[in-house]
């Protein structure tokens, strides 16, 4: 099992009011294992996972998932709904 770490951003990241997002990015890790993140692990198994919550339009937010090996093309992305946990590839 790869150990989960986690940190700031190096860059100033816009805030978001907690009352207007109802998953956490623990939920939004676990949608993207479940939908297509564990199959990517289990054939990368050295990858970096972020997640980044953003605001793609006014009134949205979601949650953005990247699974990628350094060096290689190998990429896993899937874009959860924060505020109601629709997936999305």
């Amino acid at each position: 099992m790869t150990p989960i770490r986690e940190g700031l951003a190096p860059y100033p990241v816009p805030t978001v009011s907690v009352d207007k997002w109802q998953l956490d990015s623990h939920q939004a890790l676990n949608a993207w294992v479940n939908r297509s993140g564990g199959s990517f692990l289990r054939v990368h198994p050295i990858a970096d996972v972020n997640a980044r919550l953003r605001r793609p339009k006014e009134g949205q937010l979601e949650w953005s998932v990247v699974g990628a090996v350094r060096g290689s093309p190998a990429v896993q992305m899937v874009r959860v709904d924060a505020t109601n946990g629709w997936v999305t590839d």
